[in-house]
Formats: structure tokens, sequence, C-alpha cells
């Protein structure tokens, strides 16, 4: 696992990429966006902290459902590639379940 900086504005993955890696955010905050920058761009949450993004395409294997952008300029992530996957939820199986719900 490694991790990225980003600063506010910088996209961490967009809608339609490959489903890769997931990503824990460690500092800063991130926002998760439908069609980014087109009329109706529409924000679905927003992640600080203690908390994850990109699981979804990892768990049902198809294209990212939506835009990834940092909101400040401090935000680290911890990308968690698809080959760590199995291994970071034997280790943490109680996020899998928090996740699921």
């Amino acid at each position: 696992m490694e991790q990225i900086s980003f600063r506010r504005n910088d996209v961490i993955f967009r809608q339609g990429d490959p489903a890769d890696c997931m990503y824990a955010v460690r500092s800063g905050a991130v926002a998760v966006v439908l069609d980014c920058g087109g009329p109706d761009e529409t924000k679905l949450t927003g992640l600080r902290a203690g908390q994850y993004l990109g699981e979804m395409g990892l768990l049902d294997s198809a294209p990212r459902s939506a835009t990834a952008v940092s909101l400040s300029d401090d935000t680290v992530l911890e990308r968690i590639a698809e080959s760590d996957f199995q291994a970071f939820f034997d280790e943490n199986p109680e996020l899998l379940l928090s996740m699921l719900q």
C-alpha cells in the first residue's frame, strides 16, 4: 500500500475509469461526484479521514461509477491495490461488513 498526496481539485479517479484499487482517506477531504464538470454535476458525498472510497468497483468488477476529487490541499490517501484487497480485509474484516451495509 502506498500513500499519495493530492492538492485541492485534483481528480483521484474519473467516472468510467477501470477500478483497480480503493483508497483510505488519511487526511484532508474528498468529494464523490456524478457527471463531474457537466451541467448535471451532482455531489454524492464528502469523505474525511478514516473513510474509504473506490471499494465498490473492486467488489462488483465494474468501472468507476463516479468521479472522486480532492477538496483540500492536504489530502493524503492510502492506495489499496486490487492485489492487496483480500489481504486488507482478512486483516480488517469489520471494515468489509461496514462497507457492505
